[in-house]
């Protein structure tokens, strides 16, 4: 029962022949009239179609992700530069303090010495 009858009266392997044949015509009639290149550019632009939009709106994140991160930088390079002039100041604090002291340590220094003579100088 190889070969069974389908309902149009045909067996199965004619009806797959027939099938074959009416596509491979179709093919060769879609390849004259350009019909199949048609399908395959317009397959094509859909899909890289959407890849560029998926990039194009990747690239517009990328974009803002980078000016926030641009901003940020801006802002902790601010607070760096405060930060440098106030240890600027403060160093600037401590050696005027510094000189103070040495002055006056050079003063007392002397007025000892002034002192130590002239207790000596009484003394004898």
């Amino acid at each position: 029962m190889a070969d069974k009858e389908s309902t149009s009266g045909l067996s199965v392997d004619e009806t797959s022949a027939l099938k074959a044949v009416t596509e491979s015509i179709n093919q060769m009639a879609g390849s004259l009239t350009g019909r199949n290149l048609e399908q395959k550019i317009q397959e094509y632009t859909s899909v890289y179609g959407e890849i560029l939009l998926g990039m194009h709106n990747r690239l517009n994140d990328l974009e803002r992700e980078s000016k926030s991160l641009r901003k940020e930088v801006s802002q902790q390079h601010r607070r760096i530069s405060s930060l440098e002039n106030k240890l600027s100041e403060e160093r600037r604090g401590r050696s005027r303090t510094d000189r103070l002291i040495g002055l006056t340590a050079l003063i007392l220094s002397a007025a000892s010495l002034v002192l130590w003579l002239l207790s000596n100088l009484t003394k004898n």
